[in-house]
């Protein structure tokens, strides 16, 4: 998936803000703070660099502006286990900052903010509970507005689901988390761009 904004690696203080949902005086504060960092062109005005921005936002859990093409790839992880959230998000984020990361715990949740978010890509553990992956991955795909959204398939080991079913649906690869981690990273960073 390759984004046309992405080729703008910086961002105005006003661009800034409105993907942060504040006005440009608040980042120029944060900046001052030391909170993002920023440079000056020459002729004066500063300059964020997005990965920076979204590195900042990502570690203050503050939500993108879902209204802004901020040229981030937004991602949303279906996963009841905080420590196993928590070690893909710092994963992709310390991969690459172009990232917005979201985190669900229930299905409920994961299907409103599918709705609201579009997600580009989506991090689903088998052992999510009471889920039907199949219902889940055909709710998914069968939505116009998410045609074009990867599916990438965890398994945190808390349970023994037979993973059979989901091997005709498509080539699925179920990565083993933790024990995969690396694996899922390199999987994803070699197929995100090839959409």
């Amino acid at each position: 998936m390759v984004f046309s904004d992405l080729e703008k690696k910086t961002l105005t203080t006003f661009e800034a803000a409105e993907i942060s949902n504040v006005t440009h005086v608040t980042i120029q504060n944060w900046i001052r703070k030391g909170w993002i960092k920023a440079y000056r062109t020459a002729g004066g005005h500063r300059r964020i660099e997005r990965e920076h921005l979204s590195e900042f936002l990502n570690s203050k859990k503050i939500p993108i502006n879902s209204g802004v093409n901020s040229g981030l790839l937004q991602v949303l992880i279906l996963e009841d286990d905080k420590n196993i959230s928590d070690l893909i998000r710092l994963h992709l984020i310390s991969r690459s900052k172009i990232y917005d990361v979201k985190v669900v715990e229930n299905l409920f949740s994961a299907g409103f903010l599918f709705g609201s978010y579009k997600p580009s890509l989506v991090i689903i553990d088998l052992s999510f509970p009471e889920m039907d992956f199949i219902q889940v991955y055909e709710e998914i795909t069968q939505n116009s507005v998410s045609e074009k959204v990867r599916i990438m398939v965890i398994n945190s080991g808390k349970t023994q689901k037979s993973f059979s079913s989901i091997a005709n649906l498509t080539s699925f690869r179920v990565f083993n988390v933790p024990e995969e981690i690396s694996e899922l990273m390199e999987n994803l960073s070699d197929s995100i761009y090839e959409n």
